[in-house]
């Protein structure tokens, strides 16, 4: 099996399956769904981070939106966090996880180059709390 990328094999409509695969958490259908490490027709290559082209085209290859549509989906998720954290708010994605913001206190700290002390102002920090079962896929995964 070395060197041979898994392939895709449709169960009900909604599961995937391969051999050789990474445990996904699909929070939209409550289930783990098993995907190739693959984005389309080209294979992941092992311990490389995934970038934005890398995440839309895993979009668009699972969800069977173009790329073009899948950009635009994942602008408008990025759009709408980012809106809500700047207001405040609080978004909850059961079995994902939560995003919100974290306020840090003025504190006191020390410009190393000159040695002077500068006070740090007081910021909001945005902060993501990974669910229940998405703690539970990622612990599942095998590492080699």
């Amino acid at each position: 099996m070395e060197g041979r990328h898994p392939t895709y094999k449709e169960d009900n409509a909604s599961k995937l399956s391969t051999s050789g695969s990474q445990k996904v958490f699909d929070c939209h259908t409550s289930l783990v769904v098993a995907l190739p490490r693959m984005v389309g027709n080209q294979p992941i290559l092992q311990g490389k981070n995934m970038n934005r082209v890398d995440f839309v085209s895993s979009i668009a290859s699972i969800s069977g939106l173009k790329k073009v549509d899948a950009e635009k989906a994942l602008s408008a998720f990025i759009q709408t966090v980012t809106a809500e954290l700047a207001r405040g708010e609080e978004i909850r994605l059961v079995g994902f996880g939560t995003f919100k913001t974290m306020h840090r206190k003025a504190t006191e700290g020390r410009n190393m180059q000159t040695k002077a002390q500068m006070t740090i102002p007081a910021r909001n920090i945005p902060k993501f709390k990974p669910g229940k079962q998405l703690k539970d896929a990622v612990s599942g995964l095998e590492k080699k």
